[in-house]
């Protein structure tokens, strides 16, 4: 979920002040001009609000998702892609009535989509592995790869301390995820009897492969020139994980029934989900991916308390000494945004 920019080094955000400025004085003006309208801009309070919304949607959507682990996983996802596509269309309609089915179906809403998709359903299997903490804290590990898909799509500046900082939080991820050549064979969570259960490593990598596309989905939609209503993104981004969730259980031969329970849950993260993809939505609209994706590391302390109030567990030492580098670096990070 990136480092904020240093703000001396941001020269993006100078160019558009100083061309801001520049239309409004003349040549002769030059001389005496004032500095200090040359500083970037301050943070959006609305961006950060909005991020913030979407780490707590985050929180309680996972809640409800590891809150009973026999249930099916992928029709889960099924119905919650129904849930969600429905919920989003209406919204879409409401803000914008001109909106049409055949305006959804770009190539840039279907390539987010498919990021988003892909994301949320490797999130999802992965999380039934981790604990809350560990997971969230992987997740944290988002603003790295903003940083770096940033430097690289989008031109933004990527400092050589936040790049230090990376390092430091991919230590940490080498301490959560606990590689088998390194700590010895992967083991299970004590506490999860689901039949989609992984190895520990297993789905701590795949919960990096969720962040890497989420990130991706961050910096296409940062760097279109052409935005979209941002609930078309939402639609598409269910509708094409409930077509690869059928399209596996079609393959698989399987499909099992959730019932009333599974029904409500799933729609319930329906809704969580909707919420937090369009709060992440509109904090890209106020703000650059760093920003959202440092407001991203508070999202480790729900997890934390939904780990100890919810499902009375605790992350293992070697976790808790992970999350303590890549939170260190957060946290300074912070720091500095301040």
């Amino acid at each position: 979920m990136l480092a904020p920019l240093e703000q001396e080094k941001d020269v993006k955000l100078i160019l558009d002040s100083s061309n801001d400025i520049a239309s409004e004085a003349s040549t002769a003006d030059l001389e005496s001009f004032d500095l200090a309208k040359l500083q970037p801009k301050k943070y959006n309070k609305l961006g950060i609000y909005f991020a913030l919304l979407s780490v707590i949607a985050t929180a309680v959507g996972s809640t409800a998702w590891k809150w009973d682990p026999n249930l099916p996983t992928y029709e889960l996802l099924i119905v919650r892609s129904a849930v969600g596509c429905l919920a989003s269309y209406i919204l879409m309609k409401q803000s914008d009535s001109k909106t049409s089915l055949r305006r959804l179906f770009t190539l840039q809403n279907l390539i987010v989509g498919l990021l988003g998709a892909l994301s949320m359903i490797t999130f999802a299997v992965s999380l039934l592995s981790l604990t809350m903490s560990e997971s969230t804290t992987i997740s944290a590990t988002q603003g790295i790869f903003n940083g770096i898909f940033g430097l690289v799509f989008l031109k933004e500046a990527y400092p050589r301390s936040e790049r230090v900082l990376g390092l430091i939080c991919f230590a940490g991820m080498i301490l959560i995820i606990k590689p088998p050549f390194l700590f010895g064979q992967g083991t299970l969570l004590e506490n999860s009897v689901s039949s989609e259960t992984l190895p520990t490593h297993i789905a701590a990598i795949l919960c990096l492969i969720s962040v890497i596309f989420w990130s991706l989905m961050q910096i296409i939609i940062r760097g279109a020139n052409k935005k979209n209503n941002g609930f078309a993104v939402v639609f598409q981004t269910n509708l094409l994980m409930g077509v690869l969730c059928a399209g596996y259980l079609t393959i698989k031969g399987e499909f099992q029934p959730l019932g009333a329970d599974g029904y409500f849950i799933s729609s319930f993260i329906g809704v969580t989900a909707l919420i937090l993809t369009w709060a992440l939505i509109k904090a890209l609209e106020y703000e650059k991916p760093s920003v959202v994706g440092i407001v991203s590391y508070c999202g480790i302390v729900f997890a934390i308390m939904a780990d100890v109030i919810v499902f009375h567990t605790l992350p293992t030492l070697t976790s808790t000494a992970g999350m303590v580098l890549i939170l260190g670096s957060c946290l300074f990070l912070v720091k500095r945004a301040s």
